[in-house]
């Protein structure tokens, strides 16, 4: 009974999860794109080769290289890192979560290297989370020399036209490019 019950909060868990990684996915991706295209190449989370560029550009100009500075799309390699890191996160914290959330249960159906590397990985993966996020999401919304003291944009919930073009470069010519056809 007690197994029943375990599976079925299991299952509850897993797809609250799934939904929230969804709900994420939707809200990152174009609005323009329908559910069903969200997961297509193109989609602006995903990796492509003019993110691997423009971190390799990035690279170059903080090493004190020169040429031309990067012209990011809807996401920069910064945002994009940050959402992989949290849609990874939750894929090794939720499983290893519930292992150490319901011990006994776990210990009676799994042999106890599963437990120890559970704790491992969560505790392993916790502090990931802590370096990577919050000290990067610190850095990059407070402390980086663009926005210092503070990026109000998440304030406001919008940024102005002129930060737009310079951050996201690519994203504010494309728009343009639309504003231009539709005249």
């Amino acid at each position: 009974m007690v197994a029943l019950g375990l599976l079925s909060l299991v299952c509850w868990l897993w797809s609250a999860a799934l939904a929230n990684d969804q709900a994420c996915l939707e809200c990152h991706a174009d609005p323009d794109l329908k559910r069903e295209t969200a997961y297509k190449k193109g989609s602006p989370v995903f990796v492509d080769q003019a993110l691997i560029c423009d971190l390799g550009l990035v690279l170059r100009q903080n090493l004190g290289g020169k040429g031309a500075s990067p012209r990011f799309g809807r996401f920069d390699f910064r945002q994009k890192f940050q959402y992989w890191a949290v849609a990874l996160g939750v894929t090794a914290m939720v499983p290893t979560g519930l292992v150490l959330w319901f011990e006994n249960q776990a210990m009676a159906a799994l042999p106890k290297w599963v437990m120890d590397l559970a704790r491992v990985v969560h505790s392993g993966e916790g502090l990931v989370i802590f370096l990577v996020l919050f000290l990067w999401h610190l850095y990059d919304t407070h402390l980086r020399p663009e926005v210092f003291p503070m990026d109000r944009t998440w304030l406001r919930g919008r940024m102005t036209r002129k930060q737009w073009r310079e951050r996201h470069a690519r994203e504010y010519e494309e728009a343009a490019g639309r504003e231009e056809e539709t005249s």
